[in-house]
């Protein structure tokens, strides 16, 4: 994983996928995660860009909170790569979310439990 610090110093030679945002327990500030694919100068096959793209979408329905949407971009990705831990907890999260809504205060970021 890379730190969201990590990230931008290197941003303009790195593809990443965002995996979440995080709050560390007993912190209030949020961080991003990120997960490496490879190099800006090497490219992706045309079926990891669909599943990129395809998280991605799931991504940004989820922080806007429409679950039902966010749930269907994150199946098509697990159809994919049926293996991909990130995009199994986001189906998760999901479909908590469809049914037991968060409240107004929510904004996107997951607070960790424990440190």
């Amino acid at each position: 994983f890379l730190s969201e610090s990590t990230y931008n110093l290197c941003r303009d030679r790195i593809v990443v996928r965002e995996l979440d945002q995080i709050r560390v327990k007993g912190k209030n500030q949020a961080v991003r995660i990120y997960e490496l694919i490879g190099k800006t100068d090497v490219s992706l096959s045309d079926n990891r860009k669909r599943f990129l793209d395809l998280y991605q979408a799931g991504r940004n329905a989820y922080i806007k909170r429409d679950f039902h949407q966010a749930l269907k971009y994150f199946i098509d990705a697990l159809e994919i790569q049926p293996n991909d831990r990130p995009v199994k907890t986001h189906i998760n999260r999901a479909k908590n979310y469809c049914d037991h809504p968060p409240d107004d205060s929510w904004d996107g970021v997951y607070t960790m439990t424990t440190k």
